[in-house]
């Protein structure tokens, strides 16, 4: 059985071959590809990383990135996407050699997931909610609300909430589970960042603004309907498939990864960094029993 992914690369080869300036189809890029390669491009493909959306929400700006059109469904070329990957590596490198802090941003059920846990195993800072304007714009007052935060979670953890009555025990735990929903993922950013990684910039377009605004770079995961202009790396790809978002937030990861091993004294800080938002989540999630009892 043919599978999509294969009948829209032959549809996309016949739409070039028509063309008076034809581009080179997602097909015919991984045959001009090493097999490593190849098999990256495979793989995209196999995820549904070129699917777009409908051209009727296309953003005109987008247009350099889609090399065709199915069923009135944008098609990503995925040779920008692999070049994407290539560059992504080259940023994350720089990101890390300065020993900034990368902010992770995604907030779409696709992503929120794969966000937290790379954001929680690299020891990074994340948003996995709702954006907070002035998270970097107006950073001295979000720092504020951060360090209440965390000495609200020392108290919890050390017993000093026990010296309140009851019912005011129980009002700060309860603010606790709030300043959490917000402030959780952020809670170690305690300075601007040096890059901003926006998973699903459609829905997160304030995030990438204020990073501009403040002169912090930004790489976006780019759907058809994105604005690159946004952005100073776009990875064109589908933000609407999980699977697809895993694999790219991954290959971030991975990114992070090797660059942090060039560069042994960055390991032990990040060791501590993951360690200390692992006992926030415990803290948290004790909280969250002890209000259900």
């Amino acid at each position: 059985m043919i599978s999509l992914g294969s009948q829209l690369m032959e549809k996309v080869k016949a739409t070039n071959q028509n063309n008076d300036a034809p581009e080179e189809s997602a097909e015919a890029t991984v045959e001009v590809l090493d097999p490593e390669e190849s098999k990256l491009m495979q793989e995209m493909m196999e995820l549904g990383i070129f699917y777009g959306r409908s051209k009727s929400r296309a953003n005109p700006k987008m247009k350099p990135f889609i090399v065709s059109n199915r069923s009135g469904f944008g098609v990503i070329n995925l040779r920008k996407t692999y070049a994407a990957l290539q560059k992504l590596d080259e940023v994350v490198a720089d990101a890390v050699q300065k020993q900034g802090l990368i902010l992770l941003v995604g907030t779409s059920p696709s992503v929120k997931g794969v966000i937290k846990a790379v954001a929680n195993e690299l020891g990074l800072p994340y948003v996995t909610e709702r954006w907070l304007g002035g998270t970097l714009t107006n950073f001295d007052t979000i720092s504020k609300r951060i360090k209440y935060f965390r000495k609200l979670k020392e108290d919890k953890e050390s017993g000093e909430l026990a010296k309140y009555t009851k019912k005011e025990q129980l009002k700060l735990e309860r603010e606790l589970f709030k300043l959490e929903k917000f402030f959780g993922g952020i809670s170690n950013l305690d300075k601007i960042p040096v890059l901003v990684f926006v998973a699903d910039l459609k829905n997160n377009e304030l995030a990438a603004k204020e990073a501009k605004e403040v002169g912090v770079k930004v790489v976006g995961i780019l759907n058809t309907d994105a604005n690159p202009d946004l952005v100073d790396y776009g990875i064109p790809a589908n933000d609407r498939n999980r699977k697809g978002m895993e694999f790219l937030v991954n290959r971030l990861k991975t990114a992070i990864q090797d660059a942090r091993a060039k560069i042994p004294d960055i390991k032990e800080g990040q060791e501590q960094s993951a360690a200390i938002k692992a006992k926030t989540d415990n803290i948290i999630k004790k909280t969250q029993i002890d209000e259900q009892r």
